[in-house]
This record gives structure tokens, C-alpha cells and sequence, in this order.
């Protein structure tokens, strides 16, 4: 292959439709290829290039080199993962504080201890809300509750459930 320059990934792609250089059709195998140079490499940084986001609405035009970090800090429509641990969603940035607020894994309060548990062991079906009803209510009011006066005596004073995990 003579000395062309080409991208890796369009010289890979038309390599497998057939084994010959893209410009001059001599024979041609990735094994005869070698990596641009500096200077070839320095100048094609400098290349501006769109957002690889721009058909969901990036208008950022960036030289090459800086694109990686526009994806990692500035895109608004690059996915980025949810900071809930251990939810696995991922969002474009511009809905991620939105999936956030309503995340299943988002931290809350206990409202007995103050210890922060996720979202989604706070909601009413969760056994460990359930616990801290039955807990909270027990030692609130201890005649309502079908526990029995001396299960409700031993109660009081208990450590809240989510403090005992």
C-alpha cells in the first residue's frame, strides 16, 4: 500500500469488504499498515469537529483533541450514569438531577432515627418500612397496636430498625 493516510476504523471496515487500498485498489492488509506520525497527528487534533450528539440536539463544534472532555464534562446529551448507588440507569445530563429526585435508590431520612436509607426501602410496601411503622407506632401508641402490651413494652426504648442494620 502506498503512503496514504487513512482512519482506522474506514481502513478496518473497508478492508473487510475486500483486501485492497481504498485509494489505488493494490493489494492491502492491516499488517502493512503503521501509525501516523506526530505531526500528522497534532495537525488532525486540531481538526473542529461536531458533538458525536448533535442529532439529539449538541451544537458544539470542538477541535478533536478536546472532544473527550466535552463528552465527560460539558455535553448535555451525552449519558452519564445516575450518582444513586447501586442504580444502574443511565441519563443524558440534562435529565439526570430530574431522574434523581425521583430515583428509587435516592437517600432519605428515617423519620424516627435520621439515618438515611434508600428511597425505595422507605416506601410503604418495603418490609423495612413496615418494620419502622410497627416500631414507631408502637412506641407512640402502644394500646392501638395489636402486639400485645408486653410485646409493645419491650419496644420502647428499642433501637430503630434501620439503626440496627
Amino acid at each position: 500500500m502506498a503512503n496514504y493516510r487513512f482512519c482506522l476504523d474506514c481502513l478496518e471496515r473497508a478492508l473487510a469488504v475486500k483486501a485492497e487500498c481504498p485509494l489505488d485498489r493494490s493489494p492491502a492488509s492491516i499488517d502493512e499498515c503503521s501509525p501516523a506520525g506526530r505531526i500528522i497527528n497534532n495537525m488532525l487534533n486540531e481538526l473542529k469537529v461536531h458533538c458525536e450528539h448533535r442529532d439529539k440536539g449538541c451544537k458544539a463544534v470542538v477541535e478533536r483533541q478536546t472532544l473527550e472532555g466535552h463528552l465527560a464534562n460539558v455535553c448535555e446529551y451525552h449519558p452519564i450514569p445516575c450518582g444513586h448507588d447501586p442504580c444502574s440507569a443511565t441519563v443524558v445530563r440534562t435529565d439526570k438531577a430530574k431522574h434523581e429526585a425521583d430515583c428509587q435508590y435516592r437517600p432519605e431520612a428515617c423519620a424516627l432515627c435520621s439515618a438515611m436509607v434508600p428511597k425505595c426501602q422507605m416506601e410503604v410496601n418495603s418490609p423495612l418500612f413496615l418494620q419502622i411503622f410497627k416500631f414507631s407506632a408502637a412506641a407512640t401508641h402502644p394500646r392501638r397496636m395489636s402486639l400485645g402490651y408486653n410485646n409493645v413494652r419491650s419496644m420502647r426504648g428499642a433501637v430503630c430498625p434501620v439503626r440496627a442494620r
